[in-house]
């Protein structure tokens, strides 16, 4: 349900302006409803973040007040939003990763529908003593932060955008200077390539085709594996979009599961003895270059082609 808009005030008729006032009254206590519920909705999750707030920045970038209530914070986003560009405003935002930004976009959005029904109320309570001129400076009001809401709007979907399209940086366990998944992929039957690439894809774009946690022995506790019929990638999440590949292996109906859980025990062993150094280095750009050239080397032994498409294996 939307408000009713009214354009050419100087020309409108009476009857037209007070009809409009009247569906909006009614329009205005279904959205009363609908804000409640959506602080019934963040209520509890509101209350863990504003516990640890982080500072709001000024238009220079720097810290206007420390330790400010949610509230507080609130209204200065809400004060910076009526005085810059969504540009602007974008960069004095929290992490957009963060539960914390959600918040100050929702609570935002409940301020400024607040200030829209309070106006119309204004308008519905105190209608004879407005003259069109006044009555165009309200709805005025009205469009601007309709405006602003519309802003949020594209902030949102802006950020929902890049999600969609931010890839997970992918490093590999080098142990004594040979990477196990890609010795254990080049001894793979070709008919599993396809599946495999699915997999490493669903890790690189955030799908996780068929994820599961890994159980039944303590030494799997904390690790994760994708998987399609036969095929198993086993992964570690060091980081905010950071994974390490640890093995990949086809599941054999001909092998006890005691001997696939020592398998995996073992890759994930040496994994543990290079997993200080792989954090140490995740942000080190070298480091990163170097796993980027395995992920190649990956796709070169699937024998990938420009479409993601496996080719014929390569006889060696």
């Amino acid at each position: 349900m939307k408000l009713v808009e009214l354009e050419n005030l100087d020309n409108i008729d009476t009857k037209i302006l007070n009809d409009a006032i009247k569906t909006n009254c009614r329009t205005l206590s279904i959205l009363e409803k609908d804000i409640d519920n959506l602080k019934k909705i963040s209520k509890n999750n509101t209350k863990k973040k504003i516990t640890n707030i982080p500072d709001i920045k000024s238009q220079n970038k720097k810290t206007t007040k420390k330790n400010n209530t949610f509230k507080e914070d609130v209204m200065l986003y809400k004060s910076l939003l009526a005085n810059i560009s969504k540009d602007q405003f974008k960069e004095q935002l929290p992490d957009q990763d963060t539960e914390y930004f959600d918040n100050i976009i929702l609570f935002l959005k409940i301020e400024l529908q607040k200030e829209i029904n309070d106006i119309w109320e204004v308008c519905i309570n105190d209608s004879d003593d407005f003259d069109k001129d006044e009555l165009q400076e309200l709805l005025e009001e009205i469009r601007v932060y309709k405006n602003q809401m519309r802003m949020l709007d594209e902030i949102k979907r802006e950020e929902n955008k890049q999600e969609q399209t931010t890839k997970n940086q992918l490093f590999f366990v080098n142990y004594n200077g040979k990477v196990r998944v890609l010795e254990e992929l080049k001894n793979t039957d070709a008919e599993h390539y396809t599946e495999f690439l699915s997999l490493f894809n669903s890790i690189i774009d955030g799908t996780f085709k068929r994820f599961k946690p890994l159980v039944g022995n303590n030494k799997l506790k904390g690790y994760y594996e994708v998987k399609g019929n036969q095929e198993r990638v086993i992964y570690d999440k060091i980081g905010n979009n950071k994974y390490v590949i640890i093995t990949a292996f086809i599941k054999k109906t001909n092998e006890s599961k005691k001997i696939q859980v020592n398998k995996m025990i073992k890759r994930i062993s040496e994994y543990e003895h290079v997993k200080d150094n792989i954090i140490k280095n995740e942000e080190n750009i070298e480091f990163i270059s170097e796993n980027n050239q395995y992920l190649k080397q990956l796709y070169d032994i699937l024998n990938i082609n420009k479409n993601n498409k496996v080719l014929v294996k390569n006889n060696e």
